[in-house]
């Protein structure tokens, strides 16, 4: 079975320049194999020591990212984020809803209400207002455009330029040493 490479894969030459191993591996290649999402459940039961030895259950799940120690070591740098108007905008829309929805609750609640109830009813407008918040900043497609990209990457030139190196960088796996080849 034959592999075909993609064409600029092909032209270059991936031998390592200290101890001539052929086919050394990008780091941005060993970096990704190294993540690993790890979501899972788990259930238990249990006895407590005592008179009729009471059953404990527990159920509970656990998500998150495995990295092996490989992947840490050839991490990419970090590029400060990119926060785009629309997003800005985003946020303060959300904030809005929320200081709107409590303001608007609470002054509907102490026009029939007493004192007591206006405070619990405080609290529960904080809560739906944070929640419809959250909804509008998560559910608003807020992708930077081209402009706010190039305007980030003048920004941070060193920034972008060592992630390009990054990912033009390969790591030879006989002996550790990391190289940009010729094309």
């Amino acid at each position: 079975m034959a592999i075909t490479l993609p064409i600029d894969m092909a032209r270059i030459d991936t031998t390592c320049p200290v101890c001539g191993t052929p086919h050394a591996r990008r780091l941005s290649q060993i970096y990704t194999e190294g993540l690993a999402t790890i979501d899972g459940t788990f259930q238990s039961v249990g006895t407590f020591n005592t008179i009729g030895r009471q059953k404990i259950h527990t159920h509970g799940s656990s998500t998150g990212v495995h990295q092996t120690e490989a992947s840490k070591a050839v991490a990419p740098p970090a590029i400060p984020a990119l926060m785009s108007a629309g997003r800005k905008l985003q946020i303060a829309v959300g904030i809005a809803c929320m200081v709107g929805t409590v303001a608007a609750i609470i002054a509907i609640l102490r026009s029939a209400n007493g004192f007591i109830f206006t405070v619990w009813a405080t609290a529960a407008s904080a809560v739906c207002g944070l929640l419809l918040s959250q909804f509008v900043i998560r559910n608003i497609d807020a992708e930077p455009t081209q402009q706010e990209i190039d305007t980030h990457r003048r920004h941070y030139p060193s920034a972008h330029a060592a992630y390009a190196r990054w990912e033009r960088t390969f790591k030879c796996g006989a002996c550790g040493e990391r190289f940009i080849p010729a094309e």
